[in-house]
């Protein structure tokens, strides 16, 4: 009983979950690219602003801006709230695949459970079949997709990011120790 009722929502399950998580992928990357701008435009210490001409055409002017390190901090922060965010959705993705072979084991569990004369027999198992089969395919083509579209966009904007800060810290630093050098002069 429970097994027939698992596999008839798995599959739907996994379509309306996929749908969610891309829609929650998709607003981490766009989080991330703000994050990415301003945490660039603060390292390098440039302000842009975009504005449009008359012709419609996208204007980007640079000022000179000073950011203080309490200023990156709090852009760090932010973000470090967005990266929490996506480590929500690289737990999530592994549950397509466990989904997958939930509803594989329920398709062959409704196999063994089933009765009744050969031409109800075929019938049942080619749809249990199905339903296994199914949500097999349903889970690892939700898993592959979300893996990809990780790669390409939120898990590479975190490590150009990632890059960046590190690459300003490694300026502090530098600039922290000439400072001490100084003073013991």
């Amino acid at each position: 009983m429970i097994f027939e009722i698992i596999a008839r929502i798995i599959n739907p399950a996994i379509v309306i979950l996929f749908g969610g998580v891309i829609v929650y992928l998709v607003g981490i990357v766009s989080a991330l690219s703000n994050h990415k701008k301003m945490i660039k435009d603060a390292v390098s210490g440039n302000k842009s602003k975009s504005e449009m001409n008359r012709n419609g055409e996208i204007i980007e002017s640079v000022q000179k801006d000073v950011y203080t390190p309490d200023t990156i901090r709090t852009l760090e922060t932010n973000y470090n709230k967005t990266c929490a965010n996506h480590n929500i959705i690289l737990h999530i993705i592994p549950i397509f695949t466990l989904l997958g072979i939930l509803g594989t084991v329920c398709g062959f569990i409704q196999q063994l459970n089933a009765a009744g004369d050969s031409a109800s027999i075929i019938t049942s198992i080619m749809d249990s079949l199905k339903t296994a089969f199914n949500s097999t395919f349903y889970g690892l083509i939700a898993t592959i997709v979300l893996q990809i579209v990780d790669a390409a966009s939120a898990s590479r904007i975190i490590d150009e990011i990632d890059a960046d800060l590190n690459d300003y810290d490694r300026k502090m630093n530098i600039v922290a120790m000439f400072n001490g050098i100084k003073e013991n002069e």
